[in-house]
């Protein structure tokens, strides 16, 4: 993934919590962001989504 995904990934993720969305509306827990789709490892996808 690369860092521009990301980074809009993260702000995508900060604005459902600033509006009270479910922590299931984190656009990290879509399939294609996944670290099976996205290539990255499990602890590089966990340091993004916990951001």
């Amino acid at each position: 993934m690369d860092i521009l995904r990301e980074s809009a990934l993260e702000r995508e993720g900060a604005q459902a919590a600033a509006r009270g969305q479910h922590w299931r509306s984190n656009p990290f827990l879509l399939k294609d962001n996944m670290p099976q789709a996205s290539g990255e490892s499990l602890g590089a996808w966990s340091r993004w989504h916990d951001a």
